[in-house]
């Protein structure tokens, strides 16, 4: 049970490409085992590989399925090449090495944190990526009792994170994906919050800053997050998201004046503490 809060100040904060670089903690990982299972099988179609990808994280509704080239290793297509199931098997494992190799926090993201916490902020995560990813992510970047709460969907069939202070609490993403209000709003009713004392903060203008406006909290536009859609590297994360083509595209027309947000971050986190202080 998710002990009462009354008129403490709480920042809710999505995680990837806010708190943390996930685009390029994900390109890093993602493209080595890819050129692993290239370098392995030279005749490979690619395209045909990243489509078969794009197909399997449809069906899994996320990029960071961690089974994604097990799959592709057991499926049929693919069995008149020698040894394929174990250089996938392979190429996963490099994929998780890789992430935890590359895994950090955006410039001044601790301290930012820290500050809010001892002006008695709540600090709370609301991300689509699973439980798993995220409390081990949130484990490794030495936020466990620095974030109060973590709202994230269930990850199946993997095992439980032990984090010592951070409580971690599951919903059900399935009924209601960002930019749908519901799960934000819950999630300051289920805290007993005040949503005049809430401020949400993430990097996507189509999913966090519509939902934040459409749930009457004030919003942050974490725009030092979405920088990575300037990079080459973007194309493959394009050719392979769970996003459908027709998301794709919306997001990369909207721009600030389609969606306004109340404020901009530019650069940094840090810059919250001159509004919010």
């Amino acid at each position: 049970m998710v002990s009462m809060i009354n008129d403490e100040k709480c920042l809710i904060t999505d995680f990837d490409n806010t708190l943390f670089d996930w685009f390029d903690n994900w390109y890093q990982a993602f493209n080595g085992a890819l050129e692993y299972i290239y370098s392995q099988v030279p005749t490979l179609n690619k395209e045909v590989l990243l489509n078969d990808i794009k197909s399997i994280h449809l069906k899994h509704h996320t990029t960071e399925y961690l089974n994604v080239f097990y799959e592709i290793g057991k499926s049929s297509k693919y069995k008149d090449i020698s040894n394929f199931y174990k250089i996938c098997k392979d190429a996963t494992d490099l994929r998780e090495k890789l992430k935890v190799q590359n895994l950090q926090l955006f410039h001044n993201v601790i301290d930012t944190l820290k500050f809010l916490k001892e002006h008695s902020y709540k600090l709370i995560i609301f991300t689509e990526s699973e439980a798993f990813s995220t409390a081990t992510r949130v484990k490794e970047l030495n936020l466990d009792g620095i974030i109060d709460y973590i709202f994230a969907p269930p990850a199946k069939n993997f095992g439980d994170i032990n984090l010592q202070t951070t409580q971690l609490i599951s919903f059900d993403k399935q009924a209601h994906y960002k930019p749908e209000k519901k799960n934000l709003e819950k999630i300051v009713n289920d805290l007993h919050l005040k949503r005049e004392n809430c401020y949400y903060l993430g990097d996507s203008l189509i999913k966090d800053i519509k939902m934040a406006q459409n749930a009457k909290i004030i919003d942050f536009y974490a725009k030092y997050g979405e920088s990575y859609k300037n990079r080459p590297e973007y194309e493959l994360l394009k050719k392979v998201t769970f996003w459908t083509e027709a998301l794709v595209k919306e997001e990369e027309k909207i721009d600030v004046e389609n969606i306004k947000p109340t404020y901009i971050l530019e650069n940094s986190i840090s810059e919250i503490l001159d509004i919010l202080h």
